[in-house]
């Protein structure tokens, strides 16, 4: 469980983070999912037992840097969901009408996700989809403006595996690690770099290691 200690410094960086005061609600929402995620992980492993003691840290505050570059009206795809970092942290706190899809192939993590958006009333703005990126793109071809990742390999895969989602001129935005300035080096020299425009990268300030790397599709196809 979680003290209370610790979720009133969560709120605290997480209200520096995205510039405006926590609601009440958003405040039950976050702590119920962390609820039953720590109950979940008992039995599924959704997250690895080593970040259970740092998990407001190392999981919800590490997800809020993307809140800022995002905007309402928007279709959002969170590929490699997971256990609903970032996705989910989105969902709670961006408002209507913003559309966040989790797209996540392991079953039993796409299970816990529905769960979280039935149990937390997520389900106007929040879609599930138990399948692989590559298959989702079949049916959601250049339909999102928008794709999120944060542990989904490298940023050349990301980049290979979000292009036929992306609409063009739409963004990847992937949280990174103090590997990014290696993975930005090998994405410009591998083939998908023709795909996008120039990478951007900025550091969070409020997370010492952490990165935000953005790449912007070409607005023609090519």
């Amino acid at each position: 469980m979680v003290c209370n200690n610790e979720w009133q410094n969560c709120f605290d960086k997480l209200e520096t983070i995205i510039k405006r005061p926590i609601t009440s609600q958003e405040q039950e929402q976050l702590k119920s999912y962390i609820d039953h995620l720590l109950k979940w992980n008992k039995s599924y492993n959704l997250i690895g037992p080593s970040t259970i003691p740092s998990i407001l840290d190392r999981h919800v505050i590490d997800s809020a840097p993307l809140l800022p570059l995002l905007q309402n009206n928007k279709i959002i795809a969170d590929i490699g969901s997971g256990a609903g970092f970032p996705g989910l942290i989105l969902a709670i706190f961006l408002k209507q009408p913003a559309q966040i899809n989790l797209i996540e192939s392991a079953g039993k993590k796409a299970r816990f996700l529905q769960y979280i958006v039935n149990q937390l009333d997520l389900k106007d703005r929040c879609n599930v989809y138990n399948e692989r990126a590559e298959k989702h793109s079949l049916n959601k071809n250049n339909e999102y403006y928008f794709v999120v990742s944060r542990a989904v390999g490298t940023l050349s895969l990301l980049a290979k595996l979000s292009y036929d989602l992306l609409q063009p001129g739409g963004f990847v935005l992937a949280l990174k690690g103090e590997r990014s300035e290696e993975e930005i080096k090998d994405f410009l020299a591998s083939p998908y770099n023709e795909l996008y425009e120039k990478p951007l990268f900025s550091e969070i300030k409020e997370i010492g290691g952490a990165n935000i790397v953005s790449l912007k599709k070409v607005s023609r196809e090519t």
